[in-house]
């Protein structure tokens, strides 16, 4: 698992943004300090492009690498369920961008540990084309024994015990599981696979996308945050998070 150092005490969080050009109006619009850590929870809409050249998504990081060359910004790109899974995107090469499809770890100044996450379960995966909108590995990858303590998660999704639990896709999103009779099993492997993860590594704060709507929770000794949709969020690691 690869290990970053950021360079900051604060990490700017960005919430699911669906498409690429709203992701760089983002980090255009001016509400980014120069010199940013900057994080994007997933959802971004790497490799949805509607031809296999995937000229768009490329293009666009591209557009990113540089917008971040000229604000001095490091931009960690985290993998969400409307994302490509294609290694293609997720080990290039790009100046001040930094892509994570599964996991990785992130150490502030102060040493404060970090672990960063990717994954999730498309609820509407019945409507969409495999490969092309949708792709059948987009889940999060176990990381099994984990033996590094961290403090604070920043993922796409979240743990089963926050936000809306997966027996609520029974009356939320009857439509879709109905016409899908593995989504309930998948959407709870899923959601189990949040919970260990956070349970292995000790974390006492979880800010994540996927659900679109702001929300703050806390389940005994762990604080959880859903960022909204294109919402952006200052996380200072020296600040305590609580109810």
């Amino acid at each position: 698992m690869k290990t970053y150092n950021f360079r900051n005490e604060s990490v700017i969080l960005i919430g699911d943004t669906h498409d690429l050009v709203k992701t760089r109006e983002i980090l255009k619009g001016g509400n980014i300090p120069q010199g940013s850590d900057v994080i994007h929870l997933g959802d971004g809409g790497i490799g949805f492009d509607k031809n296999q050249l995937h000229k768009h998504t490329l293009m666009e990081l591209d557009y990113f690498s540089r917008i971040c060359a000229k604000n001095n910004y490091n931009l960690y790109i985290i993998r969400g369920n409307h994302d490509s899974t294609d290694d293609k995107f997720w080990n290039l090469n790009l100046p001040g961008i930094f892509f994570i499809k599964n996991a990785a770890h992130g150490i502030f100044p102060s040493f404060k540990r970090a672990i960063m996450i990717g994954g999730g379960i498309s609820l509407d995966r019945c409507k969409r084309k495999k490969d092309v909108d949708w792709w059948e590995d987009e889940k999060t990858q176990e990381i099994g024994k984990y033996p590094d303590y961290c403090e604070v998660m920043f993922s796409h999704d979240t743990c089963e015990h926050f936000n809306n639990p997966t027996s609520s896709l029974l009356t939320a999103y009857e439509f879709y599981t109905k016409k899908d009779s593995k989504l309930m099993q998948d959407s709870a492997e899923q959601r189990q696979v949040m919970s260990d993860i956070a349970l292995s590594t000790g974390v006492t704060e979880i800010f994540y996308g996927h659900f679109h709507k702001h929300l703050k929770e806390q389940k005994e000794n762990v604080f959880a945050q859903c960022i909204a949709m294109n919402e952006l969020f200052e996380y200072n690691s020296t600040k305590k998070y609580t109810l």
